[in-house]
């Protein structure tokens, strides 16, 4: 996932004909539903009367000192002002960004004729840097990417199909299928416009970063390795504002979000909680809950409530991501535990956790899991993939961008 959010990822099972779009974040973590509407009833109370419906101080035995009951009384105490958040996108002109996502796809294969289900588990972790250029003619932003490190690996029934790390020794490239174009993608660079609201509009770059890194990948790992790098799901990556509602919010208020990615959706409800402070910065702290679908089914959003504590999706008492594994940067999230527990989502659900910036106008931090069943009817029966997601996306650090070269 590329942000926590989310990411688009599209994982593609060759021999189970079975794909997977996922959102990282960031992490979004595409399933198929219908929109499904979600209503908000907020009572209003005002306890206020007409004059005339008071009887008298006098018929109630009113104070025999002020039987008129004109004695002044102490004026009620005014309410305490709301907590508000502004949720509009927002690009912090000048600044350079280095963002971090990591998630990690477990799946179990179940397949007719077989005795025991496949497992595969995949590995996605990426940093890049977002620099936010310069401002566009009747508003909107540019921004470039750059993508300063990656690691992607998949292993099914305990054989490596795929495996890079590009801070690992470019002497271990001939021995792993399509890590020598991998490592050709670090330090290239994309641009990126934005609408007037703060939205991504477009991306350029991507043939030129294809031919460059992607060309010659071998056969064996291309269908998992190209969808990562198409215009679709690079669109995603620097996403910094996934889920926002795009306005000022009160604190308890909820709102309804859709992201879609093809055929697939996955139907979002965000409340606002309330301040809190995080590695010394007052941000705003966001829950999110979705549900996930079969093409043309339906889906209500609560039942993302039926599993995980979207106050902690990780189900990490300390809320803090794993460490990087043995030998592996220290700088880095450790993929195979980004959110650094074990929490367990409901069925074909989401729930995260967002830590939303004011100051900066961006997503700092979004954690999230998930759980995805599909099914598909393949020749002697029926194929059942269950795979479940964890995912994390932060800002490590924010400075001044360098001035552009003359």
């Amino acid at each position: 996932m590329d942000v926590l959010i989310l990411a688009v990822h599209r994982l593609t099972y060759m021999k189970a004909s079975i794909d997977f779009r996922c959102v990282s974040s960031g992490l979004k973590l595409l399933g198929t539903l219908s929109c499904c509407a979600l209503g908000l009833s907020i009572v209003l109370t005002t306890g206020c009367k007409k004059s005339g419906d008071a009887p008298p101080a006098e018929a109630k035995g009113g104070d025999p000192a002020d039987p008129a009951g004109q004695a002044a009384t102490a004026p009620p105490k005014p309410a305490a002002p709301a907590v508000e958040v502004d949720l509009r996108k927002k690009w912090p002109l000048g600044k350079k960004l280095i963002v971090q996502s990591a998630a990690t796809f477990d799946s179990t294969i179940t397949a007719p004729n077989q005795q025991q289900p496949t497992r595969q588990i995949t590995v996605m972790a990426r940093e890049f840097a977002v620099t936010v250029l310069g401002e566009r003619q009747g508003g909107g932003y540019e921004l470039e990417l750059e993508f300063l490190k990656e690691k992607f690996q998949m292993n099914m029934a305990g054989r490596a199909l795929v495996n890079f790390d590009s801070i690992a020794d470019p002497k271990t490239d001939r021995v792993n299928p399509g890590a020598a174009a991998l490592r050709k993608v670090i330090g290239s660079k994309l641009k990126y416009l934005t609408t007037a609201d703060g939205s991504i509009e477009s991306v350029s770059g991507v043939k030129e970063l294809n031919a460059k890194a992607l060309r010659g990948i071998p056969r064996t790992v291309s269908p998992y390795i190209l969808p990562m790098y198409s215009e679709q799901a690079l669109l995603k990556v620097p996403d910094l504002h996934t889920v926002l509602p795009n306005t000022k919010v009160r604190q308890g208020e909820t709102w309804n979000y859709t992201e879609a990615v093809g055929p697939m959706s996955i139907n979002f409800t965000g409340t606002f909680k309330g301040f809190e402070t995080k590695d010394g910065i007052k941000m705003a702290a966001l829950e999110t809950k979705g549900a996930l679908g079969g093409a043309g089914g339906a889906g209500a959003a609560q039942a993302g409530a039926q599993g995980g504590d979207p106050n902690n999706p990780a189900g990490d008492p300390s809320g803090a991501p794993g460490g990087a594994p043995g030998g592996g940067d220290p700088n880095m999230v450790d993929p195979s535990n980004p959110t650094g527990g074990n929490g367990a989502p409901g069925p074909d659900s989401i729930t995260g956790k967002i830590y939303y910036d004011p100051a900066l106008g961006v997503i700092r931090e979004f954690t999230a899991i998930s759980q995805i069943s599909k099914e598909n009817q393949i020749p002697g029966g029926v194929m059942k993939v269950v795979t479940k997601v964890q995912a994390v996306q932060k800002v490590l650090f924010v400075s001044d961008a360098a001035p552009a070269a003359k």
